[in-house]
């Protein structure tokens, strides 16, 4: 079913379900790289909130990756509604990067909480984590899934309007 149909129907919510990421540079020579990578993380949303155009942070990325002045036309012409966020996170969905490259899991995130934020305060909507695990032990994964539920609690405690856990 299309968004456009599903949203004909009375009283549905549309969840765009994406990754939540953040990026971290641990030296100068990779900042700027780090910088696109944190802007690049949103494109998914933007795209199809049709709110890519020409002074967009990615749009040379995505215009030199084959996107044209007829996509970003239809994508503005076609921007999806979205209810709620759904944010997919994991203990490699923090990045970071030094003169090896990227190294994971990062030995300082910042948390789902704070990368949450991210989206709260670039889209304005409602969030639900909508996957998350980790391997390991069965240990590690109560301590995970202990360390999530705490997280989503923070958010709740914060006033984010957080509608579930998957």
């Amino acid at each position: 079913m299309s968004v456009r149909l599903a949203a004909t129907v009375p009283d549905v919510q549309l969840v765009h379900v994406e990754t939540c990421e953040h990026h971290k540079a641990l030296d100068a020579e990779n900042e700027a790289w780090v910088r696109h990578l944190n802007d690049r993380r949103f494109v998914m949303h933007d795209l199809i909130l049709g709110r890519i155009d020409e002074a967009h942070t990615v749009y040379g990325y995505l215009s030199g990756h084959g996107l044209t002045h007829d996509d970003l036309h239809w994508f503005s012409e076609h921007a999806a509604r979205i209810d709620e966020l759904g944010l997919d996170y994991y203990s490699h969905s923090e990045y970071q990067f030094d003169k090896r490259g990227a190294t994971v899991p990062n030995k300082e995130p910042r948390g789902f909480a704070a990368v949450a934020r991210d989206y709260i305060d670039r889209y304005r909507l409602p969030v639900m984590l909508t996957e998350t695990n980790v391997r390991g032990y069965v240990f590690d994964r109560v301590s995970w899934i202990k360390y999530m539920v705490e997280q989503c609690e923070q958010l709740v405690h914060d006033g984010v309007d957080f509608r579930g856990f998957c």
